[in-house]
Formats: C-alpha cells, sequence, structure tokens
C-alpha cells in the first residue's frame, strides 16, 4: 500500500525572532545553561518544567525542549503513541513532522549565514500507511515520501549523516517496536534474519489509536532540539525520545528517554 502522498507544509516568517524560540524560552526561564533532559510548557503547566515521568495536562499545544549534554550536534526523533481505549477507532497510519531540517551539511557557508540572520519558523508535515512506515524503516523498502521526510544533519563525530542511515542503525530507531534495541542488532544481521523472524518482530502499531514521529535536529552550540505535540484526543500517550547521537562510555546508543501523558478533556 503507497502512501497518500498529502504534504501539508505550514510556514511562517518571524524575521525578528530568533531562531528557536523554544529553545530561548527554556534558556531564560532558567537563565543559565540548564541541565541536559527534556522540558515542557502544557496548557495546563504552561511555565517551563522538566517534563516528569507522566504528567498530566489539558488538550492543546504542548511545547518540548530536548537538551543534550556533550558538545556535539545531532537529531533526536520523538516518537508517540496512544494505547487504544474503549470506543478508539485502531492507527492504520503514522504522522510525522518535523522543524528545523536546514541541513548544514547541504548548503552552502552564506545560505546558513542568511538562515541564521532572518530564521524561518515552520513545520512540515506527511502521513504514510503504518505498513510503509515499518517497511521502510525495517526492511529498508523504497519510499519517496519517507525518503524526503529524512534529513541530513551534522553528528557528533562532526560528519554529515542521515537521518534514514541503515549502515550505522539510525532508521532503525524510528521503528515503534518495543522490541528495537538500542544499538540496532537488526541493522547488523538483517541478512541473517529469516522472513519468519522479521515477521514476529515486525510489530507495526498493534493496540494503538494515534501514532506521530516528529524528527527535529539540535545544533553543537545550544544543544536544544525542539518539537510540539498537539494530542488528537484525551487519554493516556506514551512518548519515546531517539538521540540518534547519544552515546555510552563503550559508544554503544543509550536508551530511549520515556515519558507518559495523560490529556483530560
Amino acid at each position: 500500500m503507497r502512501s497518500c502522498g498529502c504534504v501539508l507544509l505550514l510556514m511562517t516568517w518571524p524575521w525578528a525572532a530568533a531562531a528557536d524560540e523554544v529553545c530561548d524560552a527554556v534558556a531564560a526561564k532558567y537563565r543559565s545553561a540548564p541541565r541536559p533532559g527534556i522540558y515542557a510548557s502544557t496548557p495546563t503547566k504552561p511555565d517551563w518544567h522538566p517534563f516528569s515521568n507522566s504528567e498530566t495536562t489539558a488538550r492543546g499545544t504542548i511545547a518540548i525542549a530536548y537538551l543534550r549534554s556533550g558538545r556535539h550536534a545531532g537529531a533526536v526523533a520523538l516518537k508517540t503513541l496512544k494505547p487504544l481505549a474503549n470506543g478508539d477507532a485502531p492507527a492504520t497510519t503514522v504522522t510525522l513532522r518535523r522543524r528545523n531540517d536546514i541541513a548544514q551539511c547541504e548548503v552552502s557557508s552564506i545560505v546558513l549565514a542568511f538562515w541564521r540572520l532572518f530564521p524561518i519558523d515552520y513545520e512540515i508535515g506527511i502521513r504514510v500507511a503504518a505498513k510503509d512506515y515499518n517497511d521502510f524503516h525495517r526492511e529498508r523498502r523504497p519510499n519517496a515520501d519517507l525518503e524526503g521526510y529524512h534529513v541530513k544533519y551534522v553528528g557528533r563525530d562532526l560528519q554529515c549523516k542521515s537521518t534514514a542511515d541503515s549502515a550505522n542503525g539510525n532508521r532503525e530507531q524510528f521503528l515503534f517496536a518495543e522490541d528495537r534495541k538500542p544499538d540496532n542488532p537488526y541493522a547488523k544481521v538483517l541478512a541473517r534474519i529469516t522472513v519468519a523472524d522479521q515477521a514476529v518482530a515486525a510489530t507495526l502499531l498493534d493496540g494503538a489509536a494515534y501514532a506521530e514521529t516528529f524528527l527535529s535536529i539540535y545544533p553543537a552550540t545550544s544543544g536544544c532540539a525542539s518539537m510540539t505535540l498537539v494530542p488528537e484526543m484525551p487519554g493516556s500517550y506514551a512518548l519515546r525520545f531517539n538521540d540518534l547521537e547519544a552515546r555510552d562510555i563503550r559508544s554503544l546508543r543509550t536508551p530511549e528517554l520515556k515519558r507518559k501523558l495523560t490529556v483530560v478533556k
């Protein structure tokens, strides 16, 4: 089943605004470099605060700032799932959104300097079939919409890389399946996995009423990636943050960070 190919492009032109109002707001709140972690501003609690493991809020736009540790650039993916509740219809699509996708490794220094002086704050979003999403990220099947969604960014090693790179395991980080491993063994031993094993491992959106991925790039200067979440319905949401450049002392990927969000009417 091919994705719908429907692309929604929302643009505003805050010529006098900072390049990232969310990250600037967090910095202003704490007046100095805030500690690495996840910060949120919700309709119920608009003041910026550390995003607790479990939060409750009214419906509306939720602004999130992810601050990494270490002086390097990178990218982070926020995956959001709403488990099925009474009356919910099972999700058959995945919504993908991103912002700040100016890839520093793909533009000239003149263009990058202009963008910093006159920032454009925008989001781009697409919606694809759940099977297409899974096939692209686990089985590497081509998909024009998803290929256009992913971007190139400067990593911790100052090298240009793609968020959809399969060789380094980045692509697998976008899977919703709980069997996704921190060090991406599927990316390394894919040739030795049987079709049956892949079928067992390829959990799509079983038991989910809504699924969304938000991709954001963070620069080395601030180490801050901003994103927004607008829950479509009340209920419980599971949020999972995957930092594509986060590594431990053994240079292995660190586990994804998890948060629970309850949205009330």
